[in-house]
């Protein structure tokens, strides 16, 4: 009777187990599955679980799209004593070529199993776009003066066929003590983004410093041709006198080089 018990109990805990690896759920949603080229879109990725703790998710790379923008929110819930978590992945996509492209599956890792989500197709054609809601007056273009593989920059552009380059400037160079002077970080691009990149700031030593909000990509164009533009903008404010040296920043990630080296095996790293 009571190996008897045993066994009931351990097969109850290994059902417990299974059931809980279920609940974890990922999928991936859009409001449109048709868009026009060089439109941008949004595609929500989503996870949830009855669990404190969610699992990362394994987001490699969005093929044919440039990623513009990304956002996460999270929500908790507490129902009868027990946790669930819901983590929201917006990104912003948008492609430069006509086609039928498909995002995903994503997959997640919990508890020993491989949990996927669904399958996105999106297909890009010439011609198409949809009416966005009434919101601020478009942005201008922030004039700059750039040239690549000037210093303050560094380029990844010679025999690849793209260029890909992260520069600094501040709007003032001299400034009183607890005087504000803006610092800001510009990718200048003409080739999509794989993955989303990774950008490492500096400690700012010797300055307060805040984040300020950052403005939606825009285009530029150099020598008729077109850049994409990201900006990343922080107000400092100098704690000390005297000359204060602010270091680099880096930046590195993948390129989708498909439509310019297909031999390439679809990205390159930079």
């Amino acid at each position: 009777m009571v190996n008897g018990i045993a066994k009931f109990a351990f097969l109850l805990m290994f059902i417990s187990v299974t059931l809980n690896a279920s609940d974890v759920n990922i999928s991936i949603s859009s409001k449109y599955n048709t868009v026009g080229i060089e439109e941008q879109f949004n595609v929500s990725i989503k996870i949830s679980g009855n669990t404190a703790r969610l699992p990362s998710i394994n987001i490699s790379r969005f093929k044919g799209f440039d990623v513009v923008s990304t956002s996460t929110s999270q929500n908790f819930n507490f129902i009868n004593g027990k946790i669930s978590v819901e983590k929201d992945y917006t990104y912003t996509l948008m492609s430069r070529s006509p086609g039928s492209y498909t995002i995903g599956p994503f997959s997640v890792k919990y508890k020993g199993k491989q949990i996927q989500s669904n399958v996105l197709k999106i297909t890009v054609k010439k011609g198409v776009k949809h009416k966005k809601k009434r919101s601020q007056p478009a942005q201008t273009a922030p004039q700059f003066n750039f040239d690549f593989g000037a210093p303050g920059g560094s380029r990844q552009s010679a025999n690849n066929g793209f260029t890909v380059q992260f520069v600094s400037e501040v709007n003032k160079r001299k400034v009183l003590e607890g005087e504000e002077t803006i610092l800001t970080y510009r990718i200048i691009r003409d080739i999509s983004f794989a993955t989303n990149p990774n950008i490492s700031f500096p400690d700012f030593k010797g300055f307060w410093k805040e984040d300020l909000d950052q403005k939606n990509p825009y285009y530029i164009t150099k020598n008729g041709k077109r850049y994409l533009v990201n900006e990343i903008s922080f107000a400092l404010f100098p704690t000390k006198t005297g000359k204060i040296i602010i270091p680099s920043a880096k930046f590195s990630g993948y390129v989708n080089t498909f439509f310019t080296d297909p031999f390439s095996g679809g990205n390159k790293k930079i």
